[in-house]
């Protein structure tokens, strides 16, 4: 169990991935939740190494989630998704699984208010494969 000092969810990010010995990493802010099945359809989305596996979100509960084929595309494709279409789920750190490696140089910045715009587009740039699953499985409160 870790214990620090409150210093902001970009501090308690930076913490957990320093401190994350798994080869894969996901963030779930503490007032929101996932689908039952978050987890298997992210890690099943995991092939032909692909190092970020994103889901679709919504604010609402969703009924019946179904699993449809994630979409492919590369670092470079997604990045520049993420800079002209700014769509939500692109751009929040939640909803992701992440290759834990992509961290090694990129960091959460502290102080930050929306910190995922200062690190999401720095992970889709530098990660060689990204897949995207459009059924919302991460729900935001």
């Amino acid at each position: 169990m870790i214990h620090q000092k409150n210093q902001g969810l970009s501090a308690v990010r930076n913490v957990g991935i320093e401190a994350a010995n798994g080869e894969y990493l996901t963030f779930i802010d503490g007032d929101d939740y996932v689908a039952t099945i978050f987890l298997e359809h992210l890690v099943a989305a995991l092939q032909d190494n692909i190092e970020i596996v994103v889901c679709g979100n919504k604010k609402m509960p969703a009924g019946e989630i179904n699993s449809p084929a994630p979409q492919t595309i590369s670092g470079e494709a997604a990045t520049i998704e993420l800079l002209t279409r700014q769509e939500n789920y692109h751009v929040i750190s939640c909803g992701k699984l992440y290759r834990r490696t992509l961290f090694q140089n990129i960091t959460f910045p502290l102080g930050r208010k929306n910190e995922d715009s200062f690190t999401t587009y720095k992970l889709f740039a530098q990660a060689k494969k990204i897949a995207f699953i459009n059924e919302p499985l991460y729900f935001y409160v």
